[in-house]
């Protein structure tokens, strides 16, 4: 009962974001709201009053008294990420890892809510997930960035320098990780999680191919999303308290 309440509340939040965005983009923009906006806007309450229903159901009647200090925390970074919106910074690589960092929260809100309490592995499911993401968020921004085809062979040093942000970033990602597996109960094989995705990440990058469906693109990181998150649970399931 509690993990569905708690993937409802998920679910709620993720697809009430983009319709906020929308609506403080019309604000910002001081123009005639569009006609679907009444639409937008009743759905926008609809999506928020069942989240926080479910908070206030879970935190109050099943013990789960720190989900409302993650609801503030997440309102925080949401907020942020509003201000950026309306200055129209939203294409800055710092306002997509802040909405990462925002999102992510619900890791460690997941984990408190299968395990009963905070501890270090959910700070840690935090940043791997905060890592993960930030990793997809390059990519996608990298994919984007490549221009239609050309007639003429692109070399492999020019694909590579093409894309200096996304590798920076995925260097850093992995340097961060295995800092990680030295300062905590992290260990080298539950990196395995990153492995599908930055592999596929490399190969289409290196393919150096434009994005003829961005549908197709974003359903293909959710699997990643699901591919992670479940080889994540299984590899760290001796290290999370029963």
């Amino acid at each position: 009962m509690v993990e569905f309440i708690f993937i409802g509340i998920v679910l709620s939040v993720y697809f009430a974001r983009p319709a906020l965005l929308s609506i403080v983009k019309w604000k910002s923009k001081k123009s005639p709201a569009p006609v679907a906006a009444s639409g937008t806007i009743r759905y926008l309450a609809l999506l928020s009053a069942l989240s926080l229903v479910g908070l206030l159901v879970l935190a109050f009647g099943f013990g789960y008294t720190l989900l409302p200090l993650f609801g503030i925390l997440a309102s925080l970074f949401l907020g942020i990420n509003l201000y950026l919106v309306i200055q129209k910074r939203t294409r800055i690589l710092t306002t997509e890892i802040l909405a990462v960092a925002g999102l992510s929260l619900s890791a460690p809100c997941g984990y408190y809510v299968a395990v009963g309490n905070i501890d270090e592995t959910a700070y840690l499911v935090y940043l791997l997930d905060v890592l993960f993401l930030t990793h997809l968020v390059v990519y996608v921004r990298a994919r984007i960035s490549i221009p239609p085809s050309r007639t003429t062979p692109i070399g492999l040093l020019e694909r590579i320098g093409r894309h200096r942000e996304y590798y920076t970033v995925l260097g850093l990602v992995i340097a961060i990780l295995f800092l990680l597996t030295w300062t905590t109960d992290l260990r080298v094989g539950e990196l395995i999680a990153f492995l599908p995705s930055i592999a596929h990440s490399l190969v289409r990058l290196l393919q150096a191919k434009t994005i003829e469906d961005p549908f197709r693109l974003g359903f293909v990181q959710l699997g990643h999303c699901l591919i992670f998150s479940i080889l994540l649970v299984v590899l760290m399931r001796d290290t999370t308290p029963s």
